[in-house]
Formats: structure tokens, sequence, C-alpha cells
């Protein structure tokens, strides 16, 4: 499908066709603005609630972009709550493994210890404090709440918006797709020398299909007719946006893909029953019989890719202007048989493959963008959500 000129930038975006700064994805004083303006406002995804399944159940992530700690815990009640991991008497953490399941938390500097909903249960040694108020002391709670099963997490105790207000149309669009039936988690991890932008704007477009992935995934996304793999369509749901991506009908996997495919009972059997059918309406929302694949940004940081029978995640997670951890999660149904088991390998690796082909651009993009050659990035129409993207960033800025 050839899209003709600015089709969707001057359909999706207020600053037409314009080049975009450089400034904003190495400039320190944005990304300070970005921290408190964006990051301490918004939610922000940390988990699934396949993570914390029981009470006590809890995991503990380290936020930098917040210069905190958080225990996402699920407490006795079954409610999933968050908290910073901070001791009220000194500021020691009280949950130190990555995840686990517990009674309460202990400080390990002085015994203090806390329930699971966050009170403050018992204080080592209490008589020698004076005017101690035990009720008033407990782990300081952050904003918590789920969305199809996607816990997330707000820095304000009373956030602007609640977490339906803030997906809005995008929450209703997407809602529905069966992501707690795809359990079975496969997942990476990199600390990369980058800004946050521009990682994430390497997943807000295809136009690098052709030459970057040309050794796995280009002859399957691209064709004589769409041979640098146009988007089928595009939309924005206010800060929230999508592409839905098409494939080529006529590509011809390699053997072991086709092996996989035709070995897995869980691919024939989901293929055989019309899984397309159970799609959401913001999934495919063209109704295309070449649909692939739907990528999404839940803004600020995160992206859900959706798969007829799969979904990803990418988190990007600043550390500082020049540094993001890339959290990367592929989900799956669980294998029943050895041959389900096969064609998820398969499957994995060659996303693996793929992602790597992307990182690969990353840092040597960033190691060259402060040095004041170049001041713009020059877009075309198929990489109109970075543009769409850096607009909405400069609005919560302005706010």
């Amino acid at each position: 499908m050839e899209a003709t000129p600015s089709k969707w930038s001057e359909q999706l975006c207020k600053m037409g066709t314009g080049p975009v700064p450089i400034q904003p994805y190495f400039d320190e004083d944005f990304f300070e603005r970005e921290r408190e303006k964006i990051f301490r406002k918004v939610w922000l995804n940390v988990c699934r609630v396949e993570e914390i399944p029981n009470p006590g159940d809890y995991i503990v992530k380290d936020l930098a972009v917040l210069r905190t700690s958080i225990i996402v815990v699920r407490g006795k009640d079954g409610k999933v709550r968050a908290f910073h991991n901070m001791c009220s008497h000194r500021g020691n953490k009280v949950a130190i493994e990555p995840s686990g399941s517990s009674k309460g938390f202990t400080c390990f500097f002085h015994g203090w210890t806390y329930d699971t909903d966050g009170r403050l249960r018992g204080v080592a040694d209490e008589k020698s404090f004076t005017g101690l108020c035990k009720n008033e002391l407990g782990l300081t709670p952050l904003s918590a709440d789920i969305w199809e099963g996607f816990v997330f997490v707000n820095a304000n105790r009373q956030p602007e918006q609640t977490l339906a207000e803030y997906l809005g149309e995008f929450g209703a669009q997407m809602a529905g797709f069966p992501l707690s039936e795809m359990s079975e988690c496969y997942s990476w991890a990199a600390e990369v020398d980058v800004n946050w932008k521009v990682a994430k704007d390497a997943f807000a477009e295809s136009y690098h299909v052709k030459a970057l992935h040309r050794n796995s995934v280009a002859g399957a996304l691209t064709s004589a007719q769409n041979p640098f793999s146009h988007a089928l369509a595009f939309h924005v749901y206010g800060p929230h946006q999508c592409i839905s991506m098409g494939g080529n009908r006529a590509y011809r996997p390699k053997p072991t893909s086709i092996l996989a495919a035709q070995q897995s009972s869980r691919m024939k059997r989901y293929e055989a029953t019309n899984e397309a059918a159970r799609l959401p309406p913001g999934i495919n929302p063209t109704h295309s019989e070449d649909w692939v694949f739907e990528i999404t940004t839940i803004f600020p940081n995160m992206n859900l890719h959706f798969f007829l029978n799969s979904f990803t995640t990418y988190n990007f997670w600043p550390l500082s202007v020049d540094r993001t951890v890339w959290e990367v999660k592929q989900y799956y149904r669980p294998a029943e048989n050895a041959s389900d088991l096969f064609a998820q390998e398969v499957m994995k690796n060659l996303f693996r493959d793929t992602v790597l082909e992307d990182l690969s651009t990353l840092e040597r993009t960033q190691s060259v963008l402060n040095s004041g050659a170049k001041s713009q990035f020059f877009l075309n129409d198929e990489e109109v959500l970075i543009r769409r993207f850096n607009e909405i960033v400069d609005e919560y800025l302005e706010a």
C-alpha cells in the first residue's frame, strides 16, 4: 500500500511535516523536565498480575527515573498495592530480593516490620522512642491499578486521572485480547547507552524493516507491492498510539519455521478456529487480510505488540539522559507437548535475532547526537508517530 505524501502527518500531527529537533534526545535539562512533568505524573506499567498471583506475593522494582525503589504486593485481601521500598526509621530498603512471597517486610537494619498492606507492625525496642505514632509510619504508598492484567503505578497518591481515564479510548479499543491465556513468558533486559526516546522511536515506524531486518523478517513484511513495509494504518488515542502492520502473503518462511508451524497443535488449533474473530476492535481496525501484528505505545514508555497467538511488551526505563534499561517480555500460551515447545523456541529465537538487529543501531545513534553536527531529524510520512510523540512530550512539559 503506497502512502500519498503527508497522508498521515497532516491527519495526525499538529506540527505538520517539518523537521523534529534533536536536542531533546541528549539535553540534561530537558530530561529532568521529563522526569518531573511526565514520569512523576503519569501511570507506568511495572508488571503483570500473574507475577503476584497469591496473597503475600511481591516484586521489587527499582525506578531510577523516579529516584526510588518500589514494592508491588498482593495483600491478604487480594488487593494489589504499591509502596516505596523505604523504611520509616532510617530509610533502608525493606525488601531486598527482586521477588518473593511473605507475610510482611522486615528492615534488616534495625528490625522494623511492616504488613503487606503497608502498616507498621513492629518496632524493635519501641519504648526507647519518644512520641512514636506507629499508625502514621507505615510504608509510603503509590497509587496502583490494573488494566487487562497489567499493573500500573502512579507516583502521585491522588493522580490527576484514574488509570481508566488515562488510557481512555485506547483502553476500551484494546480490551479483551486473551492476555491471561498467554502466561508462558520469555524475557530479556539490557542497559543501553541511549536516551529512552531513541529506543522507543525504533519501534514507532517500519521504514527500517527493509534495510535493518534484511536478514530476518524483511521478507515477511515487505513485497513487490509494498517494498518499504508501509503500515496498514496509524491511530492515535490521546497520548497513546498504534500501528497496524501487514505482511507478504507470498512469503515462504525458512524450513525450520514451516516445520514449527506445521507441528504445533497450538498454532493449528487457533488458526483453524479463526482466532482473528476474537481480536478487540482496536487491533487490525481496517480488517485487512494481510494484517500480521499491532504495535501499540502506552505513553510514555511501554510498547505492547499484539500478534494472533502471542503478545510482547517493551518497557523503556530511563536511568539518565543517555542511559536506558530496555525490558523485553514475550508471552505465549503454555506448551501442551514437545511440538508446541519446539515451535515456541523457533519463534523465540527468531524474535531474539530481530531484537538484536534493532538494538544494534541505538548506541551508535546516541553517540553522535550531541556532536552538534546535526540539529534536526527529517522524518517521512511513515514516521508520523515519532513526530506525534514529540508533540505529546512537549504538551506535557508545557502544561
